[in-house]
């Protein structure tokens, strides 16, 4: 393997596992996982913020 795909290999290791760690990161600021929010944490969001659904458009679209 030549040295410059060696060193293309390595930083694209680096810049995976940097992704992995601001990934697992943001899951843990926001509460969550890769799996999604458990039951307790859907209840207990819907009770603070409501479901998540968009408002109808009112009227007749043009």
């Amino acid at each position: 393997m030549s040295a410059e795909r060696q060193s293309t290999t390595e930083q694209d290791e680096i810049n995976q596992a940097a992704l992995l760690t601001d990934t697992s990161a943001i899951y843990q600021q926001e509460n969550t996982s890769a799996h999604g929010l458990s039951d307790s944490e859907i209840q207990s969001r819907q009770a603070k913020y409501g479901k998540n659904v968009l408002q109808k458009p009112k009227g007749v679209p043009m």
